[in-house]
C-alpha cells in the first residue's frame, strides 16, 4: 500500500487548491526572483510611477465588466454562463471606450493633478489595459466554472513570465519607468489571448445574442447595482492611497510602499487567492445542496490562521535586513514600512478568501456597504496625517490598525451570512 495515500488528501477541493497553488507559486516566484535585478535597474521613483499606473487601471477595471464575471459560476445552464461571458466582453469594450474619451478631453488636467510629466504619455494606454483586465477576469471565472484550474495556473505563469520579460528587455531601450510599464501592458495583452485560444480549443462558444445578453443582464442585475460598486470601493481602499501618497509625500515614498505590498502580497497571492478561487466554487456547491456552509468556513479559517501568523511573523523580525539584502541597501526603508503593515496582512490573508460568500449568497448590498466602510477607513487614515502634518510612519500605523479591525468585523459578518 502506498503510504502517500495516507498523507495526501483525496478531496477534489484540496487537489484543485494545490493545482492553483502550483501555478500561483511559479507565477509569484518569477517576479519576486527578478525583483532584486529590477530594484537595481529602476529607482524607487520609477516604481512609484508604475504604482500610479497600476492603481488607476485596477480602480477603473473594478467597474469595467459590471462585475458580471462573478455571476458566471452561478447558473446551472452552460448557455447562460456563456452569455454572461459574452456580456462581460461587451460591457468591457463599452466602458473602456468611455474611459478613453475622458482621458482624451481631460488629459492635461489629469497630468497637472498628479504633477508628474512621465504619466502623461501612458494615460492613453489605460483604456486598453482596463479592457484587457476585464476580458481576462471574465475568462478566468469561466475557467473556474469549468474546473479547469490547470489552465488557470498556466495562464498565471504566462502572465508573470511575460511581465518580467518585458520589464527586463525594455529597460535596455529607455530610462525611467518605461520598461516597467511596457512590461505590464505586454502581460495584460498576452494572457487573455492565451486563454481565448484555450477556450476555442474546447469549443466554448462566445455568442453575442442580444436577447440572451439582455436576459442574463436582467437576471443578475444585482452584480452591477451592488457588487460593482463594492469592487470599486475595495480597490479604492487598496489603491487610492497610491494616488495621494505622491502628492502628500513623494513618488519615491510610493515606490517603497508599493514594494512592501508586492513582497508581502506574494504569500497572500500564493495561498489565499488560490484557496479563495476554489472556495468560491466549493461554497456555491454547498449552498446549492443546502449543506452547512458555516462549518466549511470555520474549517478553512482555522487552517489559514496559523499559516498566516507563522509566515508573516517570521518576516516581521527580519524585514529590514531582508529588504536590504535582497533588493539593495537603498530599499531598507521598505522593510521598516513592512513591519507596521504586518497585522493587517495576517488578517487579510485569512479573511479575503472567504469574502466570496457575499457573491454566492447574493448579498451584494451588504458587500457594498462593507467595501464602502473599508474605503472610508483608508481615506480617513491618510486624511488624518495630511491635516495634522504627520509622518508617513504615522499613516502606516493608522492604516494598518483601521483595516485590521475591519477584517475582524468582516469575518463576523461572513459567519452570520453563512449561518442563514
Amino acid at each position: 500500500m502506498n503510504p502517500l495515500k495516507k498523507i495526501i488528501p483525496k478531496s477534489p477541493f484540496v487537489k484543485n487548491v494545490l493545482t492553483l497553488m502550483t501555478g500561483t507559486t511559479i507565477s509569484q516566484a518569477i517576479p519576486i526572483a527578478i525583483s532584486p535585478i529590477l530594484t537595481r535597474i529602476y529607482s524607487p521613483e520609477d516604481f512609484g510611477v508604475l504604482s500610479m499606473f497600476i492603481a488607476i487601471t485596477l480602480i477603473i477595471s473594478s467597474v469595467v465588466t459590471g462585475r458580471y464575471e462573478f455571476a458566471i459560476i452561478l447558473p446551472k445552464d452552460d448557455k447562460k454562463a456563456q452569455s454572461l461571458l459574452s456580456l462581460c466582453i461587451v460591457i468591457s469594450a463599452f466602458f473602456s471606450s468611455i474611459f478613453f474619451l475622458i482621458i482624451f478631453f481631460f488629459h492635461d488636467f489629469i497630468v497637472e493633478y498628479f504633477d508628474n510629466s512621465e504619466i502623461s504619455f501612458w494615460l492613453y494606454f489605460f483604456p486598453l489595459v482596463v479592457f484587457l483586465i476585464g476580458v481576462f477576469n471574465a475568462f478566468n471565472y469561466y475557467l473556474s466554472r469549468e474546473k479547469r484550474f490547470t489552465d488557470i495556473a498556466q495562464a498565471n505563469i504566462l502572465k508573470s513570465f511575460s511581465l518580467v520579460s518585458g520589464q527586463l528587455l525594455f529597460s535596455l531601450f529607455k530610462n525611467g519607468a518605461f520598461g516597467l510599464i511596457i512590461g505590464r501592458i505586454f502581460s495584460a495583452l498576452v494572457t487573455p489571448l492565451y486563454i481565448l485560444k484555450k477556450l476555442q480549443n474546447q469549443q466554448t462558444k462566445i455568442i453575442f445574442n442580444r436577447d440572451d445578453l439582455k436576459s442574463v443582464a436582467k437576471r443578475y442585475i444585482d452584480f452591477p447595482k451592488f457588487a460593482m460598486w463594492a469592487g470599486l470601493f475595495n480597490n479604492l481602499a487598496l489603491y487610492f492611497n497610491n494616488l495621494l501618497i505622491p502628492i502628500i509625500y513623494s513618488t519615491s515614498v510610493l515606490g517603497f510602499f508599493s514594494l512592501v505590498f508586492r513582497v508581502l502580497g506574494a504569500p497572500f497571492a500564493l495561498i489565499s487567492t488560490s484557496v479563495g478561487q476554489v472556495f468560491f466554487k466549493e461554497i456555491s456547491d454547498v449552498k446549492n445542496n443546502h449543506q452547512n456552509a458555516q462549518k466549511v468556513i470555520w474549517k478553512l479559517a482555522i487552517k489559514l490562521f496559523p499559516i498566516s501568523v507563522l509566515g508573516f511573523g517570521v518576516i516581521f523580525f527580519i524585514a529590514e535586513d531582508l529588504f536590504s539584502f535582497v533588493f539593495g541597501q537603498d530599499w531598507r526603508v521598505a522593510g521598516v514600512y513592512a513591519k507596521y503593515l504586518m497585522p493587517m496582512f495576517i488578517l487579510k490573508f485569512v479573511v479575503s478568501p472567504l469574502t466570496n460568500v457575499h457573491s454566492v449568497y447574493e448579498k451584494q448590498k451588504l458587500s457594498l456597504l462593507l467595501q464602502l466602510l473599508m474605503f472610508f477607513l483608508s481615506l480617513i487614515s491618510i486624511a488624518i496625517v495630511y491635516f495634522l502634518h504627520l509622518s508617513f510612519v504615522h499613516f502606516l500605523i493608522l492604516y494598518s490598525s483601521f483595516l485590521s479591525v475591519f477584517y475582524v468585523f468582516r469575518f463576523i459578518i461572513i459567519l452570520k451570512i453563512s449561518k442563514k
